[in-house]
């Protein structure tokens, strides 16, 4: 009963955490969409962004505009605070170094980090990051770049090379989960999951796999018929007692 209560009480919470993302987030791209053209390095602000999503927003729009990102909401002592996510090829933390002068303070890593910093040097922060984005991006600027590990065909995968693969972890920076390349597959069918995720059925010959893009609903090179190249993470996914290989989709494009 307790944990019934508590299960409950962590939806709701979730919920609410998932309409102030929303919110935030459709308030930036709102923001991007007024401006003439997009800066090398984003930088949006609003003293209704809530800190606690900021960093969640920051992520979701750089997979939507592929440059570093940092939105800035007002934490409770009035002080501006800032999450920061980047691109392949871009260190976060060197950029919050060299633009340390604007700043109250700062940290993290290459991927990510967050800084804290007066109001009045908000708008100084944001053309210096866009210069600085901009010199150390130069033609990569807005192009999406996924490295796989190797190549596989469908008929390689099964659950015992899930088993093998996870054996590299813990996963995050540094040891990144392993990508796997499939060329050529065939689109047999796109759906959406409850509005807001892509589900795609793939074919090789008699090999067939299912694949997610998560909060994503569609995609340019994703139609059925289409021969494509898949860059994914190969899942385990377990339902109603029975498992599955699953490909959490991380980049494809035209044969």
């Amino acid at each position: 009963s307790r944990a019934d209560q508590l299960a409950h009480q962590l939806n709701k919470l979730n919920l609410e955490r998932q309409d102030t993302e929303q919110f935030v987030k459709a308030r930036a791209i709102s923001a991007l969409q007024s401006q003439k053209t997009l800066p090398a390095g984003i930088v949006v602000w609003d003293k209704e962004f809530h800190t606690g999503v900021i960093g969640i927003v920051a992520q979701r729009l750089v997979e939507m505009f592929h440059r570093p990102t940092a939105v800035v909401g007002i934490d409770s002592d009035g002080i501006l605070k800032g999450s920061v996510r980047g691109v392949k090829g871009f260190s976060v933390v060197d950029a919050l170094e060299e633009l340390s002068k604007y700043l109250l303070k700062f940290g993290g890593h290459a991927g990510a980090g967050g800084f804290s910093i007066e109001s009045k040097n908000i708008e100084k922060f944001q053309e210096a990051f866009h210069e600085y984005c901009s010199e150390k991006l130069g033609d990569r600027l807005g192009k999406s770049i996924v490295e796989a590990d190797t190549e596989v065909r469908l008929a390689d995968l099964s659950l015992t090379l899930i088993l093998e693969l996870r054996r590299f972890a813990p996963f995050g920076v540094g040891n990144p989960s392993p990508t796997l390349l499939a060329r050529g597959v065939k689109v047999l069918g796109v759906s959406t999951i409850k509005g807001t995720h892509l589900k795609v059925q793939f074919a090789d010959g008699n090999h067939k796999l299912t694949g997610m893009i998560w909060r994503t609903t569609e995609h340019p090179a994703l139609k059925t018929g289409a021969r494509v190249d898949l860059a994914f993470r190969a899942e385990e996914n377990r339902y109603n007692g029975l498992s599955a290989i699953q490909a959490n989709i991380q980049a494809a494009a035209a044969a």
